[in-house]
């Protein structure tokens, strides 16, 4: 949801639907209303320790798709499929064990740009406390509202 917001800034409306056996907020999935056009999200920490990690999304464009799946992000066209490329900063070094997420993928350069600020003792533009803090009251009232 964080990531929504970033993009799109807050919606208009918002409708969720959670699940309601056993852990309550296990699973979610919103829908988000803008002036001309809607966001659907979906999480779940729900899923057995043998699946693996997934942060995907799909962006439907007039001429073309974005889409994060499969290690991989992509732009479709109705005359190509080419991979986008996005640099990876190798300056952050050591491992990372435990859970289901094998590879830091998309979070690996955030975490990189944020050591690298606390190594400068420079101020975080970027995914702001402020930012944070809005995304989880965001995401309590997503909660509330299914």
């Amino acid at each position: 949801m964080d990531y929504v917001l970033s993009l799109f800034g807050k919606p208009n409306s918002i409708k969720s639907v959670k699940n309601t056996l056993g852990e309550k907020n296990s699973y979610i999935n919103s829908l988000l209303s803008y002036d001309d056009f809607v966001v659907t999200v979906e999480g779940t920490w729900g899923l057995p320790e043998t699946h693996p990690f997934e942060a995907t999304f799909r962006v439907v464009f007039e001429n073309g798709v974005v889409e994060n799946a499969g290690g991989k992000l992509m732009l479709y066209t109705d005359t190509a499929a080419e991979e986008i490329k996005i640099e990876k900063d190798e300056s952050l070094t050591g491992g990372f064990e435990g859970g289901n997420i094998s590879d830091l993928g998309g979070y690996y350069n955030e975490l990189v740009y944020f050591t690298n600020c606390a190594k400068a003792g420079a101020k975080v533009e970027k995914a702001t406390l402020k930012d944070a803090v809005e995304s989880l009251i965001f995401v309590r009232e997503e909660i509330r509202n299914a």
